[in-house]
């Protein structure tokens, strides 16, 4: 669904952002930085008033809406991931590189128990990527519990039910932006795959971290901390 609606995106003279939206898209993972925005909505939350006639004072006024507790208890709930999922998105170093900040800002906030999945390609350069991603994942508190096992939709009983589902979208998606005159050749295999030659799902490595809980360590009396995970 994703690669459909960018492709169409792509396409599109009007690049609506509408089309990203049907599949929950984000135009920019740099927009994703969860203690940042929690900060952000509780300092807007804490401004919110209701405003009202005080009939004895003869004159408008205004109350605060919550009380600092329940605006960062409300804030607090934020992007709390327990899963997360990086589908064939993380596919050079330098886009790793790139949303770095925000990678580290989501894996050091995820909670004990959260599972952190990478899928990508076989080749170069996939083995430095997942080399890279390994580095950030590792001092956040995350364990490496699957390394490169090949995974595949084709086997298994959800197979027809994603296709099926995958024509559906792709109908609408091409009712909302029919296929451009300069056409592109992934445009052509992805049409080609939902309207004429279904192509068999093909397998990608997979890697699986669980994020431990992590108890303070001293360190021989120097000064650094360590955090030993259990």
């Amino acid at each position: 669904m994703a690669r459909s609606a960018e492709i169409v995106y792509e396409q599109s003279e009007q690049k609506s952002q509408g089309v990203l939206a049907m599949c929950h898209a984000l135009s920019d993972f740099r927009a994703i930085v969860p203690t940042e925005e929690r900060r952000r909505l509780r300092d807007a939350l804490r401004w919110e008033d209701d405003e009202y006639f005080d009939e004895v004072a003869s004159q408008w006024t205004s109350d605060v809406r919550y009380s600092p507790d329940d605006a960062n208890d409300m804030a607090q709930s934020l992007h709390r991931y327990r899963l997360i999922v990086f589908s064939n998105f993380l596919t050079t170093v330098g886009t790793v590189t790139t949303f770095e900040p925000n990678l580290v800002d989501i894996l050091a906030d995820a909670q004990p128990g959260s599972v952190f999945i990478v899928f990508g390609g076989k080749g170069k350069p996939y083995p430095e990527v997942y080399e890279y991603v390994d580095r950030l994942a590792k001092p956040a508190g995350f364990e490496l519990e699957v390394a490169g096992e090949e995974v595949s939709s084709a086997d298994t009983v959800v197979a027809d039910q994603v296709y099926a589902e995958g024509v559906k979208v792709h109908a609408h998606l091409q009712s909302l932006a029919p296929d451009a005159a300069e056409e592109t050749q992934e445009a052509r295999e992805v049409r080609s795959h939902f309207t004429e030659s279904r192509q068999v799902a093909p397998s990608s490595p997979i890697w699986v971290y669980r994020k431990h809980r992590c108890r303070e360590q001293p360190n021989n009396g120097m000064q650094q901390t360590h955090f030993a995970c259990s």
